[in-house]
């Protein structure tokens, strides 16, 4: 789930088809311009997620403290699936339960199952509580010298 602070930037759509270098070149920039970019499902292992934000789009400077705290977040996790994957069509034709049995959705830090963060497709609006947020702190390096 995101919440946009300015229109959605489609660069990245259909990357997978470039090649190698290609990507790398286009998530460093897309990282650059935007302080943040992510994996698309056709980019990555079905189950697997990955961030790449920036410290400054999160705010934090690096000074004399030795451990920064970056905002509080909320991740969900699970099966990345497009229609173009060549399992797409076996998986959804599994059971529902058993789908969800083979590819677990992890949410961190974990929280009740009627968290609107938690049920898949939000209904509009929803009221996430930030208590129920995760701490994130940053080492920056040993600054005793």
């Amino acid at each position: 789930m995101q919440v946009l602070g300015k229109p959605f930037n489609h660069r990245l759509w259909k990357l997978q088809d470039e090649s190698p270098d290609l990507i790398r070149k286009t998530l460093i920039a897309y990282l650059e311009e935007e302080g943040w970019e992510a994996n698309i499902a056709p980019l990555g292992p079905k189950m697997q997620s990955e961030f790449a934000i920036s410290f400054e789009w999160l705010g934090v400077k690096h000074g004399s403290e030795q451990y920064i705290q970056i905002p509080s977040i909320h991740i969900c996790g699970g099966l990345m699936l497009t229609r173009s994957d060549p399992d797409f069509e076996k998986i959804m034709d599994m059971p529902v339960d058993e789908r969800k049995n083979q590819y677990l959705s992890l949410f961190w830090p974990e929280s009740p199952e009627n968290n609107p963060l938690n049920t898949g497709p939000c209904p509009d609006p929803i009221y996430p509580d930030p208590l129920d947020f995760g701490e994130i702190w940053i080492d920056m390096g040993d600054k005793r010298e």
